[in-house]
Order: C-alpha cells, then structure tokens, then sequence
C-alpha cells in the first residue's frame, strides 16, 4: 500500500478547476501572470531563521514556500521579532499588508483580542481577500476570513478526553505552554467536557516551555499537590518533555497521556509507550492549501465554498508500525524542495518527477464543461511539479471502459501513486474505484459526494475526500430561489 502520495493528491485537485497561469495557454482564455501576484503570510510562529528550531513552523513555512514556488507567486512570510504571540506587532504587520495592497493575506488566529480581530478584518474592508489558518477557527467568522483551513481545537481536544476517559482517567491536568492563545484554551475545554461526561473534573497548568527544568519543577508540584490527578493531557508538544519528566520523578509514568503537535521527542516517547497518542492538525497540509486556495481566489475567482477546511485532527497511536514515515508524511517531507536529497528530522523527500497522478473522468469531446479540468489537471501538474494525466471518455461516454482504466491503473502504469475519480455510476465505478485504493491514495471528486463517507470506511480511508458539491443541496437551492 502506497500512501506517500495524500498531499499531492490533494493539492491537485484542489487546484484542478483554476484558470490557466501563464503556464498552460487555451483559444478561449487569456492566461494570468501569476509572478506579479503577492500574497503575505502573516503568524506568530518563529521563521526558518529562528535561532531555536521548532518543527512546526519550520513545516509549516516550508509548505508555504513550496506551494508560492510551484505556482510562481510572490509570497511574503511574515513573523513578530520574536516569533511568539504579540498583538501589537501582528496588528502592525496586518496593516503594513493593507497599506501595500497585497492580493491576498493568509492569517493565523491565535488570539481572541478584540483590536487583533478588527486589524484581521480591515484586511477584508480593504477589498483584500484573507484567509486564516491553524488555530482560531471559532473566530475566523469575526475575523473576516473567506475561509478556515485547520481543526476545531474544542473538538480536538474532547476526542483526547474520549480517549483518556476510556483508560480510566477522571481527573485531569492540562498542561499548557500559553496562556493566552486559544488553542490552547479550546483543547483544554474540549478536555473538561469530555471528563465531564464521566463525573470527571480538569485543571490547567501553564508552564514554560523555554525553561525545562521550571516546567518539570511546576508540573511534580502540581502532581503531588493533587494525587488524585489520573490523567494527562500535553497540549503542545514544547510541554510533553517536561511532563514524562514529571510523571517519571514521582513513580506515575503508567499514567494515560496524550500530546497534541510532534517533535522527535514526542515521537520518540510514544513509541516507548509513554504516550496513548499524539494528535495533529497537519500544519504542512494547511499551508500549502492556503496558498493554494488564496492564490486561486485572487487570480481566478476560484475559492471553495467551504468556510472550514479541516486539515485534522489525524490521531497517531503506538501501534502503528510506520510512525516515523508517518510522522514524515504529515510533517510534509514526502515531496523534495529545491534540494533532492534533503533529509530533514530523520524525514527522506520524494522527488516530484517520480510522481504521477491520474484523474479519471466521463468526459466526452465537445462537451465545454470538461474543458478547465483538463486544463486544470495539466496546471495542476506544473504547479505541483509533478505527471499529472487526465483520462477521458472520448467520442462517447463508456462507463464499462472507464470502470477497467481506473481497477486497473496501477498495474498499467506502476509510477501511479494516486488517483481523481468521477462517480457517474455507482455500479460499476464504486467497485473499480475501491479495488485501486486496496493500492495507492484516491480522491472522488465532481460526483460521487453523497458516496465518501462510505467509500472512506470500505477502504479504510484510502479515499481521502470528496472535491466537488452535494448535487441535491445544490438542487434544493436552485429550486428555492425559482420558486
């Protein structure tokens, strides 16, 4: 089974219906410079050059400076000077963005600050489309964002607090790095209901996770202030050290825990035990469909109608025999940069020229619909640097014939890592479609959407998602506004 593939496949066909960048030429389009087009990214994560790494942000900006190479924009990423959460410097950098009319902004939502969400929202007042991204997505509607790419932290953390409650655990300690971002706040409170619902109770403790020997020092106090404390929850993995510590010096490392975000640490922990899970929103993914997705909105009006994209969380657990290629595939590292033999935390890059992708559809020539996705997969494929090939009908729709070029696809062509499908048929495409996902990673996308929660238990999640619309929610639509 071939799994490196998700992000590519993904990408594509999030950007499969985008109008032609000067890249790919039509009779009937004209095709847009995309180099002059300037996005900004704006976080209060530590930039690359941070003089203490964190693997997070370091995912996370690498993803933004792939997906601007692979499209050709002009991307700026922007940090505070100390690349921690400070308002006044993130609301000077939203408005230095405003000022030099950039054509889009992807923002993070880290806090709740009533003068941080108006900065956020003169960025759309301004006629500038903004996107946010990570944590916040509660606020992403006060902050004016089109769109919100990342996880319901809330829901997040009550998942963690599921789990914990079901090793036994009714008291809790949510252990914090912050305490002002709301992500933080949020995994915490999904964390108390869920102890809730089993006449359990939480407390928070924040920490410092620039000082490990004080965060190990307050949590042993914490621990033996309150011994009936059965349970814990690591809510960013700057903490999850100084917590293993803790619990070590006092005799209680059997104690269920759960980590939020990963280091080499946090896996190294959880593949000795010390850990139930570790949880992940997937940053590398959010900002490379952040700078997809604003990059189409801005160029090609092509902007998803979804105002939240989930991006997690994926739950990573000791069992699984995989976890450090894992880790690599969600951290981002299965696609190379600009150095093919990059080697980053442990994490090996495939090179993108070894990637093919196919995307079935029932296609027929002439018809004017098809025509952007073709052109679509084909940008697709230069964007992402990868062989991206569309496989059509031709003179006539043949169902039966389409059915045996997708069961097939790998045995055809042993480069194909993933596949977009069309569902016209449910009799014969759903089979065809389950038996090329017992190989490599699909998406279904134009139809099928009613089918993807089926198709993603039947193939064990193999079928990633669904790219298109519910045809019937479009229809009762269409028939509102008539009647």
């Amino acid at each position: 089974m071939r799994r490196h593939s998700s992000l590519s496949l993904i990408s594509l066909l999030v950007l499969l219906l985008s109008v032609h960048s000067c890249e790919v030429h039509s009779q009937e389009c004209q095709c847009i410079s995309r180099s002059r087009t300037r996005i900004d990214i704006i976080t209060h994560g530590p930039a690359l050059t941070a003089p203490v790494h964190d693997p997070f942000w370091y995912d996370f900006q690498q993803a933004a400076v792939q997906a601007a190479d692979g499209l050709f924009i002009d991307m700026h990423y922007k940090t505070t000077v100390e690349g921690t959460l400070n308002i006044p410097q993130l609301i000077s950098l939203i408005d230095r963005s405003i000022a030099e009319q950039v054509a889009g902004v992807v923002l993070t939502l880290p806090s709740d600050h009533a003068d941080f969400l108006a900065a956020a929202r003169r960025v759309g007042e301004a006629g500038i489309p903004l996107l946010t991204v990570g944590p916040g997505s509660h606020l992403a509607e006060q902050a004016g964002s089109l769109m919100h790419l990342g996880q319901d932290d809330e829901v997040a953390g009550y998942q963690a607090g599921q789990q914990l409650a079901a090793a036994g655990g009714r008291q809790g300690l949510c252990v914090v790095p912050d305490s002002t971002q709301v992500d933080y706040a949020q995994r915490c409170a999904g964390f108390a209901r869920a102890l809730g619902e089993v006449a359990g109770s939480t407390q928070t403790l924040v920490v410092d996770k620039f000082n490990a020997d004080r965060a190990t020092t307050a949590i042993r106090d914490a621990l033996q202030g309150n011994p009936s404390l059965d349970c814990f929850l690591a809510a960013d993995f700057p903490v999850v050290a100084a917590l293993d510590r803790a619990l070590t010096s006092v005799g209680r490392l059997n104690e269920p825990v759960v980590a939020f975000e990963f280091d080499s640490t946090t896996l190294t922990l959880l593949s000795e035990a010390h850990l139930l899970s570790v949880y992940t929103q997937r940053q590398y993914l959010q900002a490379h469909l952040a700078v997809s997705f604003v990059t189409l909105g801005t160029t090609t009006l092509n902007l998803a109608a979804n105002k939240m994209v989930r991006t997690g969380p994926v739950v990573l657990n000791q069992p699984d025999a995989i976890l450090e290629q894992q880790a690599c595939v969600l951290a981002g590292h299965p696609l190379c940069g600009t150095d093919p033999m990059e080697v980053i935390g442990g994490c090996s890059c495939f090179a993108r020229e070894g990637i093919t992708i196919k995307t079935f559809t029932h296609q027929v020539n002439g018809n004017p619909f098809w025509g952007p996705v073709i052109a679509g997969v084909k940008q697709a494929g230069i964007d992402l640097g990868i062989n991206a090939v569309h496989v059509g009908n031709g003179v006539s729709i043949d169902i039966e014939a389409m059915a045996n070029n997708i069961a097939n696809a790998v045995v055809d062509d042993p480069s194909v890592v993933g596949v977009g499908v069309t569902v016209p048929d449910e009799s014969l495409i759903v089979p065809a479609l389950i038996s090329v996902a017992a190989s490599v990673p699909a998406c279904t996308l134009n139809s099928g959407a009613s089918l993807i929660n089926q198709l993603r238990n039947v193939t064990n999640g193999q079928v990633l998602n669904h790219i298109g619309q519910p045809e019937y929610e479009a229809g009762l639509v269409a028939g509102a506004r008539l009647a």
